[in-house]
């Protein structure tokens, strides 16, 4: 597996603190994402020093099983960036990523067309050669038809349809839950 980044945006929040972390975690635990470096990125003027400490506190409180030593090897994986949503503050990820880099968008939606462009005008969106860059949008992609078009067209004038990734962990939820059931229907 090639090394690459993922950068979480919003990585102060509950999303980061009570979902992403701990899968994170568990799947470096597992070897899954050995080379995987994870970038936080927050408007929170922290350190990388504070960052470590808000995750490693979020994990030793969602993880039952969490152990000083995992936590060791983990974190040597994470850093931190500190930043607005502009695409000045955006370049400073720019030495820390490696070529292939994914941008997972853990925000509220009202701020997803306005990170993408951002992104995309601090030049991190371009691929070249083998190398790809992706963006997740993660919950409601807009409030109806209309909004979904306006954050359709602010995504798409950096991002390729190809670079864009959406899910809403909700929606599929229910029917992974049900997947039990199904053998004794």
């Amino acid at each position: 597996m090639s090394r690459f980044s993922l950068v979480i945006l919003g990585a102060s929040g509950d999303l980061t603190k009570r979902l992403l972390m701990p899968s994170l975690f568990r799947l470096h635990r597992l070897g899954l994402i050995p080379d995987l470096n994870i970038i936080g990125y927050s408007i929170d003027k922290w350190d990388h020093d504070s960052f470590l400490q808000h995750i490693h506190d979020a994990l030793a409180e969602f993880i039952t099983d969490f152990n000083e030593t995992e936590w060791k090897a983990f974190s040597e994986h994470l850093d931190f960036v500190s930043g607005s949503l502009e695409a000045n503050d955006l370049k400073a990820l720019e030495s820390k990523l490696t070529p292939s880099a994914l941008f997972y968008l853990a925000l509220p939606p009202t701020l997803f067309g306005q990170a993408a462009q951002a992104i995309g005008e601090a030049g991190l969106s371009k691929e070249s050669g083998d190398n790809w860059r992706r963006i997740l949008i993660e919950k409601p992609f807009g409030t109806d038809l209309e909004s979904a078009e306006v954050l359709r067209g602010q995504v798409h004038a950096y991002w390729d349809e190809s670079q864009v990734y959406r899910i809403d962990h909700f929606l599929g939820k229910e029917a992974t839950q049900n997947l039990m059931i199904f053998p004794f229907c």
